[in-house]
């Protein structure tokens, strides 16, 4: 069969598509506008659809267009990896984080890649977990790593490592000297992340849980300053542990006791369903390279990640479910993969939690 367009065009509808405008697409793929229109022409012409509407100056994908992107993108992709193949390119990489990951874990993770491979091209893109889960559902980054849950019919999620968020106060604050009722937490300023962020998405469904209600907060958009607001007597707030640590140490700011129960959340590795591998991929999220990485066991049809569940242990305890007061016997994180065969793997976290390996659903 041949092929009746060309990667260029592949380039420049991709290149439209980011940016709704043929001028701005343009300049970022280094064509005059006449050029680039005449690019997107052709490969319409040679698929035989319109794959955008127009409304003025601007270009929307339309059903043809949202179909054809992911495609097209995985087709430069790969395009991209014969070409760095073939002429003995560096590795390159793309990754998303969100915050509190880009800031406090991330460093020592891309510390460790630049000393393996010291000429690789890495790009990071930080924000929420909504706007990495977003450019990795744009596949405008090869990956991402990510604190709250994703729920997108494109991506692919599975465990990284386990982190706990503690409640911190300024030094002298009441509760540091007598532990406080729920009463009293639920009546306590709270400083929270922006609506999006994965650690405020955990702490409010916690203070909900075990408050009642969510009490009031005040938002703030990064770790560092809801780190100074409540060192400056501005209220409580629940980070996590990586993020205060110095914090801690130094004493400018206290663990409180609260008598609730403790938070642990699941961090994710976030990928597109229809993204292949890049070297630089394959690389990063090497066996023992990234550190906490839970891999699944490789046997027949199983490749790769699967999507991600938690569920109580207790809850396939025989007779049903755990005891009234009794906490779970231990978490399970389920992982959805190809295959029909169940099996199990442990997180190499130190949690040493137990991963279920359950058959994938229809796509």
């Amino acid at each position: 069969m041949t092929l009746r367009f060309s990667l260029r065009e592949l380039e420049v509808f991709c290149a439209v598509a980011r940016h709704d405008n043929v001028g701005r697409a343009a300049d970022a793929v280094y064509l005059t506008q006449s050029a680039a229109s005449q690019a997107l022409a052709r490969l319409e012409q040679a698929l035989g659809q319109r794959l955008f509407d127009r409304h003025g100056r601007r270009l929307v994908l339309n059903e043809n267009g949202r179909l054809l992107l992911p495609r097209a993108q995985a087709l430069l992709g790969e395009a991209e990896e014969c070409q760095a193949l073939l002429t003995g390119g560096a590795l390159s990489l793309r990754l998303g984080a969100s915050t509190t990951i880009a800031s406090y874990l991330m460093p020592a993770e891309l510390a460790r890649f630049r000393r393996a491979y010291p000429g690789a091209a890495v790009r990071r893109t930080v924000g929420n977990t909504a706007r990495v889960a977003a450019a990795v559902a744009a596949m405008d980054v090869d990956f991402g790593l990510v604190e709250g849950a994703c729920q997108h019919a494109e991506l692919r999620v599975a465990a990284w490592r386990q982190d706990e968020l503690v409640v911190i106060a300024p030094p002298g604050h009441p509760f540091t000297r007598r532990r406080p009722t729920r009463a009293q937490l639920a009546a306590a300023p709270w400083l929270l992340r922006e609506p999006g962020s994965g650690t405020r998405e955990e702490v409010e469904h916690w203070l909900l849980k075990h408050l009642g209600e969510l009490p009031q907060n005040m938002e703030l958009g990064d770790s560092e300053a809801i780190q100074r607001a409540v060192a400056a007597g501005l209220g409580l707030s629940c980070l996590s542990r990586s993020v205060v640590a110095d914090a801690l140490a130094a004493g400018t700011l206290v663990q409180l006791d609260t008598g609730l129960p403790p938070l642990t959340r699941t961090l994710r590795l976030v990928r597109h369903r229809q993204r292949p591998d890049t070297r630089g991929m394959r690389a990063f999220l090497a066996p023992g390279r990234l550190s906490g990485l839970v891999r699944l066991q490789q046997t027949p049809g199983h490749q790769g990640f699967g999507v991600l569940r938690r569920h109580d242990q207790a809850d396939h305890q025989p007779g049903g479910g755990r005891a009234a007061g009794r906490p779970a016997a231990g978490r399970a994180l389920a992982i959805r993969a190809g295959g029909g065969d169940e099996h199990l793997c442990r997180d190499a976290g130190p949690t040493g939690r137990r991963l279920a390996h359950l058959p994938a659903p229809d796509p």
